[in-house]
């Protein structure tokens, strides 16, 4: 049972990004090997809260193989500067997510929240950061197909206590380009918690995201 709802945690995927900015209104598009192949499209909002900058995003990616809508992963999150010296900071973002697979075994639907810390080098015109996430996801539906009940059987469909959970390590860097864009890229590493893994925990990607 525990390698199926791993299956449905939360993969790596974050949008690379520079901290959010007040009125302005991003388009995100990134390609990344985590380790299958992804696209994923989003779109960032900055507000202004308290006088604080605050970003609000959703984001939507899906296997570059598989684009046949029963496959995907839908986030919405908002980010914001907890800490700033000059260029030198510190950003915290929380985001949802809903994911969801179909297989020739399983058909399932993942839902659950990421927490993440940003920490490094903001200038205007580029960026440099750590990054330190935690996704966790505490429940999960399970539909069995009839191939996964001829093979085992006993699977019963409806909702499971999901104690799937992972940490990630990345660095990320991006540099605005012209005054409308950015380009963008990110590394990391995963580890899940409670037992089990993805077999290559590795996450690469490139961004390319558009300001107005």
């Amino acid at each position: 049972m525990f390698p199926l709802l791993l299956s449905l945690s939360a993969a790596s995927a974050l949008e690379i990004t520079h901290t959010p900015r007040a009125d302005d209104h991003r388009v995100l598009l990134s390609a990344a090997a985590e380790p299958f192949a992804t696209t994923t499209l989003g779109y960032q909002h900055g507000l202004s809260v308290g006088g604080r900058a605050v970003g609000l995003s959703a984001s939507l990616t899906a296997p570059v193989f598989l684009l046949d809508g029963r496959h995907h992963r839908l986030e919405v999150a908002g980010r914001t500067v907890v800490a700033r010296w000059r260029d030198l900071g510190i950003d915290a973002r929380v985001g949802l997510f809903e994911q969801s697979t179909s297989s020739a075994l399983v058909r399932g639907t993942a839902l659950g929240t990421r927490t993440s810390a940003l920490a490094g080098w903001f200038p205007r015109r580029g960026f440099l950061s750590t990054e330190l996430s935690l996704a966790w996801s505490p429940t999960a539906h399970l539909r069995p197909t009839d191939h996964y009940d001829e093979l085992w059987g006993g699977m019963a469909s409806g909702w499971y206590g999901n104690p799937a959970a992972g940490l990630t390590l990345g660095l990320q860097g991006g540099l605005v380009i012209a005054d409308r864009v950015e380009l963008a890229t990110r590394l990391a590493v995963d580890r899940t918690l409670g037992g089990g893994g993805r077999i290559a925990p590795l996450y690469a990607g490139l961004g390319g995201n558009l300001w107005w």
